[in-house]
């Protein structure tokens, strides 16, 4: 039965419906390993209805392969990593490893977090092939790391941006020299309002996928006018010609990181580069 555009097959009715009119009681699961757990099953045996025997020593196999895909997560200013755990346990389920990146932008210059970070992925490469995941002021982190890396390391399969600019953000030129501005971004809010050292970062050396939200007020109240936004950046702010795909999603900034559809356009991502 061809599928759809699905990942996961459970998710496709005319497939239950066809498992169920067997009339059988136990489900044998058979899928090609390739270097990353195969999604497809392992999704599968997360979603089966409790009628279906599941032979624990299938799920225990899978769960002993050596080879998992690394996913790591850095959130946006202002937030923490666990903003990300909505889409990293959905990821998780599918059979990824996931990891979060921590910093405070009140606190700490932009140079010292990308340090960390850079350290923190070179870490993780040695480790296996590895996605990136970056929300807002995290995706900018994040080429900058990768940038940073030292020579021979290795590169991620591939970088989600979500809701991150790669040019000047419109909302940071504004708010410049605000002092509460300044006062809670420190040096990064500086760094997004500043079209020199956005442009030092430069483009991602792998494939980018950029996601941004288009729920955002546009007319004549919005800073953004007539452009798509999702009411911090617009979608221009999160398009360049280096970048692979920028795909639009109707949700505001905040919630990018919750957002199921966002963890299934990573999973279908990960799943076309590794079948």
């Amino acid at each position: 039965m061809a599928r759809e555009g699905q990942i996961n097959a459970w998710d496709m009715p005319n497939f239950v419906k066809a498992i169920d009119a067997t009339g059988r009681k136990t489900l044998a699961i058979a899928g090609t390993l390739t270097r990353v757990i195969p999604i497809d099953t392992f999704a599968l045996l997360g979603e089966l209805q409790q009628t279906w025997n599941r032979p624990l020593q299938v799920r225990e196999r899978l769960n002993k392969l050596e080879y998992m895909m690394q996913a790591l997560f850095v959130h946006g200013m202002g937030r923490s990593p666990l903003s990300g755990w909505p889409i990293l346990l959905r990821l998780k389920a599918n059979g990824m490893k996931v990891g979060t990146f921590g910093y405070l932008s009140t606190f700490q210059d932009f140079s010292s977090i990308r340090m960390r970070l850079a350290a923190k992925i070179s870490k993780l490469a040695e480790q296996g092939d590895y996605v990136l995941i970056g929300h807002s002021l995290g995706g900018v982190l994040l080429r900058a790391a990768v940038a940073s890396l030292p020579k021979g390391t290795r590169l991620p399969r591939r970088i989600f941006l979500l809701g991150s600019p790669v040019k000047p953000a419109r909302l940071a030129r504004k708010l410049l020299n605000h002092r509460f501005y300044r006062t809670l971004t420190g040096d990064c809010g500086q760094l997004l309002g500043s079209e020199s050292r956005m442009a030092e970062i430069g483009p991602a050396p792998v494939p980018t996928t950029s996601i941004v939200g288009i729920a955002g007020l546009t007319g004549k109240y919005s800073p953004f006018e007539g452009e798509p936004n999702n009411g911090v950046i617009s979608v221009s702010e999160a398009s360049a010609e280096w970048i692979a795909e920028v795909i639009r999603i109707p949700l505001m900034h905040t919630f990018l990181p919750w957002s199921q559809r966002v963890a299934r356009i990573i999973l279908e991502r990960v799943a076309a580069r590794e079948g």
